[in-house]
């Protein structure tokens, strides 16, 4: 198992129960609006797809540390953890292999199905 999924794992157990809702559907919109994006880039050639794959990186690991700056203590708070779920994504989608990019999609659709 990946450290993504393994941080994927993390923030799906601290996301759920009655009072999480707002979390859950955070970070299914935030996933589902990342893969929209995933498909529309992957009609690029391959340098520009893993260019643009870099910038997402960048721009969810931002809004993590912002979230961070702003008080955030952990995998349950909304901001970061919708942050850090795409974070992991777009980590996998960089340096895994085929096998751990599936599972980790496996628990990304299962976050978004959950929101």
């Amino acid at each position: 198992m990946s450290f993504n999924e393994q941080e994927l794992i993390a923030i799906k157990h601290a996301t759920s129960g009655f009072f999480k809702g707002g979390a859950r559907r955070q970070i299914a919109q935030s996933l589902q609006k990342l893969a929209a994006y995933l498909e529309h880039i992957k009609s690029t050639q391959q340098q520009d797809h893993h260019q643009e794959l870099l910038k997402l990186l960048n721009s969810f690991t931002e809004m993590r540390q912002e979230a961070l700056r702003r008080g955030a203590k952990g995998y349950s708070d909304p901001n970061w953890a919708s942050a850090a779920a795409c974070e992991s994504w777009l980590q996998e989608l960089l340096g895994g292999d085929e096998k751990s990019v599936q599972d980790v999609e496996i628990v990304v659709l299962d976050l978004i199905e959950r929101g």
